[in-house]
């Protein structure tokens, strides 16, 4: 068993036994205390670990913050536009469409954090397949 292998089964034990609060409150408060850039640098690597259903979920939320958030710049098909894919495609779960929205986004860190918080708190269940340094940090917090 590879050493992401071993931190992703970890995870998974650690995040079904944990109380499903803890570990909401301990992503959050590791994506708040993520800059920009290396939020954004986990999300693109867990897209890579994360099935489609759950890429579609964060693009979900991605758009949603677009449309809902008070600092937005734009409207989800805007954004979409912009970071040259559609909103159809981040929807659906497309990897490319999603890490596009991703790097769109870096330029707006409140919409990323808010984006991915919702994300993190829908589902605890994913977190286990998201990119090792960001699980592991998740984890850290959960065993202070």
């Amino acid at each position: 068993m590879s050493f992401l292998d071993g931190l992703s089964k970890l995870a998974g034990n650690l995040f079904g036994g944990a109380d499903q609060t803890q570990v909401a409150q301990a992503a959050s408060d590791h994506v708040a205390s993520l800059d920009p850039a290396t939020l954004a640098s986990h999300l693109k690597d867990s897209l890579g670990t994360m099935d489609q259903g759950s890429i579609g979920q964060l693009g979900s939320q991605l758009l949603a913050a677009f449309n809902n958030h008070p600092a937005s710049p734009a409207d989800a098909d805007t954004a979409a536009n912009a970071a040259g894919t559609s909103t159809e495609a981040v929807a659906a779960g497309d990897p490319g469409a999603v890490g596009s929205l991703i790097d769109y986004a870096k330029e707006h860190p409140e919409l990323l954090s808010t984006a991915t918080q919702a994300f993190t708190q829908g589902n605890i269940a994913s977190l286990s397949s998201m990119a090792p340094g960001f699980v592991s940090e998740i984890v850290s917090r959960l065993e202070k």
